[in-house]
């Protein structure tokens, strides 16, 4: 589906979204170079303790000709109304952080340091892929068919993941797991963490000559954002499990969008409805 927007219009619809005090802080100076700095001294620090090789260290450090995140609107034109139609005016999650920007390379390594913590084996209920959810379904079918006339396939979607995930429960989290299940790169947990929460920090927005940081949240667009979110979402999916006062045998995750079978539909659907709405104050 194809989005024509005047130009201005769309403009106003970012800076709607940069203004919200709670996401974003606008500050007056460019602070790209104190971000490289930045960058730069974890990475000589990563080197000289050999947790990084001469060739890690060169492409997270050749970043003096890099640029600022400039916002990219997408339009979700996936939303439907009531009717079944697109949603209008089409929503937009905006995107922060691509390519060319100070903190790129270090989100990638990053991001390959963690990736293998979002396998089964660290978080079972979570899926990777639409094909993943999909077998879900097919095992519900093939072990439970047929269903009772009143059970119900429920589905959620947290509202705008990525800038409600908790920043710093996903760095203890990761770190915790970290422990017990090394990264394959070799970086220590205190190092990859480091290395993170400069990601997260240094994410500097810059949109019609003005500046703005985040305030929470993981950027959308980051290499290591998927992986960070599906950790500290699976925390969040496991304490859904520890604490729900109904069977959820079924309950699966792919990033944002939750299943769940449920037997007895009419009078289970609000109780996971409310469980899962104050699992986290971030979260709805």
């Amino acid at each position: 589906r194809y989005v024509i927007q005047d130009a201005e219009v769309e403009d106003g619809k970012i800076l709607d979204e940069l203004s919200n005090e709670t996401y974003y802080t606008e500050v007056e100076e460019d602070p790209k170079e104190e971000f490289i700095d930045q960058i730069k001294f974890w990475a000589a620090d990563a080197f000289e303790n050999e947790e990084i090789n001469e060739k890690q260290f060169n492409f997270v450090t050749n970043i003096d000709e890099t640029h600022l995140a400039i916002p990219k609107p997408l339009y979700k034109t996936h939303k439907k109304d009531e009717n079944g139609e697109m949603v209008r005016p089409v929503p937009i999650r905006t995107l922060t952080v691509g390519c060319g920007t100070p903190v790129h390379p270090l989100s990638k390594l990053c991001q390959l340091a963690i990736e293998h913590l979002t396998s089964k084996e660290e978080i079972p209920r979570n899926c990777k892929s639409t094909k993943e959810v999909l077998k879900v379904v097919n095992d519900i079918n093939e072990t439970h068919a047929p269903l009772p006339d009143d059970a119900v396939m429920q589905f959620g979607d947290v509202v705008k993941l990525y800038p409600n995930v908790d920043v710093e429960e996903g760095l203890q989290s990761i770190e915790r797991r970290l422990q017990t299940n090394p990264s394959p790169l070799g970086l220590s947990p205190e190092t990859i963490v480091k290395g993170l929460r400069i990601c997260m920090r240094c994410n500097c927005v810059k949109f019609k000559d003005k500046y703005y940081l985040p305030n929470r949240g993981v950027a959308m667009g980051a290499c290591h954002a998927c992986d960070f979110s599906d950790v500290w979402m699976g925390d969040i999916t496991q304490k859904h499990l520890d604490t729900y006062p109904l069977s959820s045998l079924h309950f699966h995750l792919y990033r944002d969008d939750g299943i769940d079978l449920l037997m007895n539909g009419d009078q289970q659907r609000r109780i996971l409805e409310d469980h899962l709405n104050n699992l986290h104050e971030n979260l709805t």
